[in-house]
């Protein structure tokens, strides 16, 4: 590849990804998947990579309907042979069977559905050590805590069991055999007890599969599973979305907490749940974070000024993280 046919800027956000978010060793095999988005991002990683002297394999199919989809089977394959794998797609491949099998394989690997070149350069070029230290501590909360309460001024008011269930962390190096995550990464996340979540979600600013919202999406939750749907055309397509999934794209997967102070609410869920004091929850699949149900998409929505409680103390207050170092033994 050669670098002059990639802008500057972009080849060096592409050697961050691959030396310090990757931490790519020589003769790691590299694979970079892709559905036709984003070229230019794909060009400046295949020219990071020859710089960087590392061999990379671009692999491409055609776009997945939802996010958490499979890809072909052939690409799952050959997923499982990379030692490092570079997702930039337009449909989210994290929750998936082909980069769960990649993963026991020993493959590490980044997910960037949606990325554009503006976030790609606002959001990976940050000091991963502080962002670390941040992360941990919000997911040693979440894994410590038994039920989270979460507040907004547009209305949600959700009640979560998360007991004996593990917070996760994604901070943007991806380091370890087997490990995954998201690029820019900056969250801490857990897989509430699927029957147990209650109450009244609002998503707000950005939902994946379809983008910007013009208007918010009330969602009624009993038993963990979606009873209602009301708004506008967002909301009729979030409801025919689901309904095409089958019974496990109802259930209530995730909440998460952005961390990254890099990030800014752009409409794009790739970023916006990743800044810092916001909180977004998904529907779909969670099995590969540590729950039970298993669906063909995970459909992330934002949360706007949060206050989020954990067993009664607060966590975010008004889109503001609070969490101190000193209280977390109290969890």
């Amino acid at each position: 590849m050669d670098k002059l046919s990639v802008s500057e800027d972009l080849l060096e956000a592409a050697q961050i990804v691959l030396a310090k978010c990757m931490g790519v060793s020589p003769g790691e095999k590299v694979l970079i998947v892709n559905d036709g988005w984003e070229p230019d991002i794909v060009k400046a990683l295949t020219g990071a990579a020859g710089l960087l002297k590392h061999d990379s394999v671009v692999l491409q199919f055609s776009p997945r309907k939802n996010h958490g989809e499979e890809p072909p089977e052939l690409a799952a394959e050959v997923m499982s042979l990379a030692d490092v794998i570079l997702m930039v797609t337009s449909k989210s491949l994290s929750h998936t069977r082909a980069r769960k099998m990649a993963a026991q394989r020993g493959a590490r690997a980044a997910s960037m559905p949606m990325i554009t070149r503006e976030i790609f350069l606002r959001s990976i070029d940050l000091d991963y050590g502080v962002l670390a230290e941040e992360t941990k501590l919000v997911a040693h909360v979440l894994t410590k805590a038994r039920e989270l309460k979460i507040t907004t001024p547009s209305g949600t008011n959700l009640q979560m069991n998360v007991e004996k269930r593990k917070g996760h962390l994604d901070v943007g190096t991806i380091l370890a055999r087997g490990s995954s995550g998201n690029l820019p990464g900056g969250e801490a996340y857990i897989a509430p007890i699927e029957e147990e979540t209650q109450g009244i979600l609002v998503f707000e600013q950005s939902l994946a599969g379809w983008g910007r919202l013009d208007s918010p999406i009330e969602i009624c939750v009993n038993g963990g599973r979606v009873t209602s749907i009301k708004g506008g055309r967002e909301a009729q397509w979030l409801k025919e979305t689901l309904a095409e999934s089958g019974p496990g794209g109802e259930i209530v997967a995730e909440l998460g907490i952005g961390t990254n102070p890099r990030a800014v609410l752009s409409g794009n869920i790739l970023e916006d749940e990743k800044v810092k004091g916001t909180v977004h929850a998904a529907l779909g699949s969670n099995f590969s974070f540590g729950g039970r149900n298993e669906a063909s998409l995970h459909i992330d929505g934002m949360l706007l000024k949060p206050t989020l409680l954990a067993d009664g103390r607060e966590i975010i207050v008004d889109g503001v993280l609070v969490i101190q170092d000193g209280w977390v033994n109290g969890i």
